[in-house]
């Protein structure tokens, strides 16, 4: 799969099980910080060792009332950058992208 197939399928996994968005959070030292996530829940692990591989991240275990499930996410300047090569080939999550852009 070359780089345009693999940001396309992308593209596919973020309108189908993802999640884009930009949050508020603080440090440890109370100051507040603003950024832009991607992330992707799956209970198989191989989309979000795909996801690792190809364009960085971290995965994450989570247990919620389903089971046991895997969160792959990219997050600030990373998640920017991969927002605007997927974007042209979003449809359901344009508008998420739209407002993690914002102000970038």
């Amino acid at each position: 799969m070359n780089s345009r197939e693999k940001i396309i399928y992308l593209a596919g996994i973020l309108d189908g099980e993802g999640h884009i968005d930009r949050r508020a959070f603080k440090n440890g030292r109370g100051k507040a910080y603003i950024y832009s996530r991607i992330s992707v829940m799956q209970k198989d692990m191989r989309i979000c060792n795909w996801l690792k591989e190809n364009f960085e991240g971290t995965i994450t275990n989570n247990h919620n009332q389903t089971g046991n499930c895997h969160r792959w996410e990219i997050k600030g300047s990373q998640a920017i950058e991969l927002i605007r090569k997927v974007y042209p080939y979003l449809l359901i999550k344009r508008e998420q992208a739209d407002k993690a852009l914002q102000n970038e």
